[in-house]
C-alpha cells in the first residue's frame, strides 16, 4: 500500500511537470515576488495545519482505542469524504481563479459563490442523508460483511459531515481574498476550543448569507 501511494505521487509529479511545460530556472529579482512568497508560504502552512487537524482523530483513536477500532473508523471516514472529493476538489481549479477575478465586484462574487454552493448542497445533502439511513447496506456492499461493525460509525460520521461541503468551500473565499493569515489565527483559536471549525456567517468582507 505504501509503495502504491509513493508510485502514484511520483507519476502525478512527472505528469504535472510534463503538462505544465515549465521548469525551474535560476532565481531573479522581480517586483511582487516577496508578496507572492509570503502568500504561498502562508497557504502552505495553512494546508499543513488542516492536514494535521484532519488526521489528529486517527492518531488519538489508534493510541487510545487500538488498531481494530482505528480500522473501522478509518474506512468509514474514507467513504464519508468521498462526496467531498468528488464534488469540491474538482471545482477548486475553477472557483479559485473565478472568485479571485471578482474581488472588486462584491455582488457578482457573492452570486457566483452562493450559486455554486447551492448546487453543491442540493446534491450533497440528500446523498449524505441517504448514507446515514442506509449505512449497514452501504458498508456491506462496499466493504463486505466483515466490516459490518463499521456501520454505526459510518452513520454517525455521515450525520456530522453534512456541513463538510460548505466548510470546505470556505477556503475558496479565504484564498481568493488572500486572507490565509487571518484565517490561520481563527483556526488556531477554534482548535484550542474544540478542534472544529465553526466559521461566522460573515467569513469575509462579503456577506454570504
Amino acid at each position: 500500500m505504501v509503495a502504491q501511494l509513493v508510485v502514484t505521487e511520483i507519476v502525478r509529479l512527472v505528469a504535472s511537470i510534463g503538462l505544465a511545460g515549465w521548469f525551474p530556472g535560476l532565481p531573479t529579482r522581480a517586483k511582487g515576488v516577496g508578496s507572492m512568497l509570503r502568500f504561498g508560504g502562508n497557504q502552505l502552512l495553512f494546508n499543513v495545519i488542516i492536514y494535521l487537524v484532519h488526521n489528529a482523530d486517527r492518531v488519538l483513536i489508534g493510541a487510545y482505542l487500538g488498531p481494530y477500532l482505528l480500522g473501522l473508523y478509518d474506512r468509514s471516514a474514507q467513504m464519508i469524504r468521498l462526496p467531498v472529493r468528488l464534488i469540491i476538489f474538482p471545482l477548486n481549479p475553477v472557483m479559485l481563479p473565478t472568485l479571485s477575478r471578482l474581488q472588486d465586484q462584491p455582488d457578482e462574487y457573492r452570486r457566483v459563490y452562493v450559486g455554486a454552493i447551492s448546487k453543491i448542497t442540493m446534491v450533497s445533502y440528500p446523498a449524505t442523508i441517504a448514507m446515514a439511513l442506509l449505512a449497514p447496506e452501504i458498508v456491506y456492499i462496499l466493504l463486505g460483511p466483515q466490516w459490518d461493525e463499521a456501520a454505526p460509525i459510518f452513520a454517525l460520521l455521515a450525520v456530522s459531515s453534512l456541513t463538510n461541503p460548505i466548510s470546505r468551500s470556505l477556503t475558496w473565499l479565504w484564498i481568493s481574498q488572500g486572507r490565509v493569515t487571518s484565517i490561520m489565527r481563527k483556526l488556531a483559536f477554534n482548535l484550542s476550543r474544540d478542534r472544529r471549525i465553526f466559521p461566522n456567517t460573515q467569513t469575509s468582507s462579503y456577506t454570504i448569507g
